[in-house]
């Protein structure tokens, strides 16, 4: 038995520069780990950021759009919808006025802007 603990000194001992090697690469992986930890969180917290700024941009853009869209809209189909009900067509010859700015188109216009 006292061999046995003689030849586990002595393996011990012939291993202490194996173990310390050992040691540092596992310290250097484990730094490594919390490095790469530190970075993925980072990078998620800016993919965040770059998502929400997205994401607001976009509303933006398709607000603008939509907004641009209705107006174009509302304004062809309210002279549409004058052409068709008053028979108007153009500048009255009466008035000399344009009559798609009369009274009757602003109502339209306002009773347009409730059903859209």
């Amino acid at each position: 038995m006292a061999n046995s603990d003689v030849r586990s000194r002595e393996m011990l001992e012939g291993s202490e520069p194996g173990l310390k090697r050992l040691e540092n690469y596992v310290a250097g992986l484990v730094q490594t780990m919390n490095e790469s930890k530190e970075e993925t969180s980072t990078m998620g917290v800016r993919m965040d950021k770059i998502a929400s700024e997205m994401k607001q941009e976009t509303s933006k853009f398709v607000k603008q759009e939509m907004s641009e869209m209705k107006q174009e809209t509302s304004g062809a189909a309210m002279v549409q919808w004058n052409h068709a009900c008053f028979g108007v067509r153009g500048v009255s010859k009466r008035t000399g006025s344009n009559p798609v700015h009369s009274p009757s188109v602003d109502w339209a216009s306002s009773l347009w802007a409730t059903v859209s």
